[in-house]
């Protein structure tokens, strides 16, 4: 079917992998057994080469629970970094009651995320940022761009929670050449 297509256009010297969700943690979502049963009939086809697995969805994610409680009050809850993660737990935060200020180094939202939206057979990532900043302003959560957070920016602004969602560089260290290919957002 699918895997066969895929295979028959790019050969058997290229790597497949396929990611998906194998446990839905919802109510007549996708279940653990579901996830294996499907690791099973993949790995049985004989056309992937890797899985990248996936637990939960961007709205039952069951350790955001842990992260970010209910407020009985709004509380103060500060943010560094406004790439996916950070802008989920903005949002998960600002839909729990608390009182959200998001800081970010860079003058725009996304991370790495908007590099590589750059691409146009990845310009659909653009959606994964849109999404959530639609969902923060929806939420009241400020945002401060251009701020490379310092404590004393943290501080000042008094929060009792704070999430460090910085991301990631890449590594460029272990290429011998062509260093000054590797970009960064």
């Amino acid at each position: 079917m699918v895997l066969d297509a895929i295979r028959d256009r790019v050969g058997q010297d290229f790597i497949v992998g396929v990611r998906y969700t194998a446990d839905e943690v919802e109510k007549g979502g996708i279940t653990e057994e579901d996830g294996l049963e499907i690791a099973r009939r993949l790995r049985d086809s004989g056309q992937v080469g890797f899985l990248k697995v996936i637990r939960g969805g961007i709205h039952t994610d069951p350790a955001m629970t842990d992260v970010i409680p209910a407020a009985n009050s709004r509380r103060r809850t500060v943010v560094v970094g406004a790439g996916p993660g950070g802008l989920e737990a903005a949002r998960v935060a600002a839909e729990r009651g608390h009182d959200v200020t998001v800081l970010e180094a860079a003058p725009e939202p996304g991370g790495q995320v908007r590099l590589a939206a750059q691409s146009r057979h990845r310009a659909e990532k653009d959606e994964i940022i849109d999404w959530r900043m639609a969902q923060c302003a929806a939420r009241d959560v400020r945002f401060q761009f251009n701020t490379f957070a310092e404590a004393e920016d943290v501080t000042a602004l008094s929060p009792v929670k704070v999430v460090i969602a910085t991301g990631s560089l890449p590594e460029k260290t272990i290429l011998e050449t062509g260093k000054g290919l590797a970009i960064s957002a």
